[in-house]
Formats: C-alpha cells, structure tokens, sequence
C-alpha cells in the first residue's frame, strides 16, 4: 500500500471514468492481468498462439488473483510455486467457486522449477527469485510486480 498509495498514481495514470474505491492488492491485480491482455492482443503473434503466462508468486494475494483473472479470460498460466501443498489448497479452493468450470480449470498448471518456464513467451514476476534473470528466455516479456524486482543491478551478458 505504501509503495503505489493505495493504488491512487494507477488511477490518476489511467483517468478511468468510474473508480470503484478497492484494496491496493485488487487493483495491482487487475492492472497486471490488464496489460498482460493487451500485451496479448496488441502482437499478432503473440495473439495467434495464446500463450502461456509463467507466473511466480502463485500463492500471494495478488499472485492467485492474477492467475484466476487470466484464467477466466481464457489465457493459460503456469504457476511456479516451491510450496506445492499450498497452491493445490488455493486451486481446490477456486475449483470450487461458481465461476470455475473444467475449461478454465485446465488452462492452469503448476511447477516447481524455473526452467519450466523456458517456452513461456511471457514472464508474470510476483515473488523475487534472483535466479530469474539467468534463467528467463531472451526475448521474453518481464511483467514485474515483486518487490524488489528481481532484475534491479543485474546484467545478462548474452
């Protein structure tokens, strides 16, 4: 909340017509799940394939609504969580809510190792994981929402 004051920056960027007063991390959830669709929709590729989303940081607030608002838009997302348990009891949790049918359920994976991620063509950064910035495809598209990010004073040298 600190960090973006309550989300009120977003919403003075955005100038929406109607602002519904929310918590910070529903709106950081629904600004993340925004510019992945029309990242998305803006690259023709992109678009054509409907990619995967490799998401860190399933298991935060703001991670499950992420990976629950992307799967009910019909994007796939793959979580990577080191704690399996708890992300099954997340999943079961939203198995059983009225807006998950089978389809969207399936649309969601989890894994537990990085390089999982290697044929994701974009990258949802929640939780810093400082081996991300050695481990993510060049080329891949990096939306950050982990604080700190895990790229900040790092450098590829390829």
């Amino acid at each position: 909340e600190f960090i973006n004051s309550g989300g009120e920056e977003t919403v003075l960027a955005v100038k929406p017509k109607y602002t519904r007063v929310v918590h910070g991390n529903t709106l950081t959830a629904a600004v993340i799940i925004e510019n992945i669709v029309q990242l998305i929709n803006s690259n023709d590729c992109l678009k054509a394939e409907n990619p995967k989303i490799f998401l860190t940081g399933s298991t935060s607030k703001v991670g499950r609504a992420v990976f629950m608002g992307l799967a009910l838009r019909g994007i796939k997302v793959l979580c990577f969580t080191k704690n399996v348990e708890r992300f099954s009891k997340i999943s079961n949790e939203f198995k059983k809510s009225s807006k998950f049918n089978e389809e969207v359920f399936e649309s969601i994976e989890s894994c537990s190792e990085l390089s999982k991620g290697m044929d994701c063509k974009i990258w949802a950064i929640g939780k810093t994981d400082f081996e991300i910035p050695k481990i993510i495809p060049r080329n891949s598209i990096a939306v950050v929402f982990a604080v700190p990010s895990p790229f900040e004073g790092t450098k590829r040298s390829d």
